[in-house]
């Protein structure tokens, strides 16, 4: 009867501890979460410190039933003006201009240098992924809290596999990140910084997004603005790819 009891007790600590990850996965995401968000960025790609290449998007982002759907429009250079993406969690099409079919995309395919498809539509870690284990730890000089991540199995697919994340203990603000293929290869490393506030909410402004086997190669993804704006749901989906514009 006491090994029985054990047992269980074993069983239920492992499952309160998950449920404690997972209620710090939410926890960091409501931090930074924007509803309705509207966003205007920039993506520059290096190479050591010279310059390779620059785009400018704007973008909307809508939840819905735990599943980000994202309209983006590329602003500059004048070569990828008006081309359009619609980003629906792993489902992704482009739409490039003057066609009509929009062409499906791979959440890991090279948007821009180091930054994907999926890096660009991502705000969120509790939709689509779970916390294995929450550890102390020290990085970039900040008490930080590092937490190891694994996709969920509905999001098998996911731009990665695997996360290991650190955020600052006292502010649960994203500070590094490591990025893993399902079977455990490093991908990207990726540090975040120039917190600002919007509302309630408070988010990195850039991203340095760096090549797991060639840190000299990165990118830099900047908000130059964020908002938020209400935009029918039924706008978001590929059919609208062509119609879509600005607001």
């Amino acid at each position: 009867m006491r090994f029985k009891s054990s047992i269980l007790v074993l069983v239920l600590f492992g499952f309160t501890f998950a449920i404690e990850n997972s209620d710090i996965l939410k926890k960091i995401d409501d931090k930074r979460r924007i509803e309705n968000l509207t966003f205007d960025m920039d993506i520059t790609s290096f190479n050591g410190d010279k310059k390779i290449d620059e785009y400018s998007i704007s973008g909307y982002m809508k939840s819905v039933n735990d599943l980000n759907k994202v309209l983006i429009y590329f602003t500059a250079p004048a070569n990828q003006k008006e081309r359009k993406m619609f980003l629906e969690g792993n489902y992704m099409w482009v739409l490039f201009p003057r066609t009509k079919n929009a062409i499906r995309l791979s959440p890991m395919q090279v948007l821009l240098g180091e930054a994907s498809n999926g890096d660009v539509a991502r705000t969120s870690f509790s939709d689509d992924y779970v916390a294995l284990s929450t550890d102390s730890d020290t990085k970039l000089g900040k008490s930080c809290l590092k937490l190891k991540l694994k996709s969920k199995e509905s999001r098998k697919g996911s731009t990665y596999g695997q996360i290991v994340l650190w955020v600052e203990k006292d502010s649960l603000l994203p500070v590094y990140a490591e990025f893993y293929t399902e079977s455990g290869k490093l991908m990207k490393l990726t540090e975040y910084s120039e917190n600002k506030t919007y509302g309630s909410a408070i988010y990195a402004s850039r991203m340095d997004i760096r090549d797991a086997n060639e840190p000299t190669k990165h990118t830099i993804m900047r908000y130059s603005k964020m908002g938020s704006k209400l935009i029918p749901t039924n706008y978001f989906a590929k059919e609208y790819l062509d119609r879509f514009t600005l607001e």
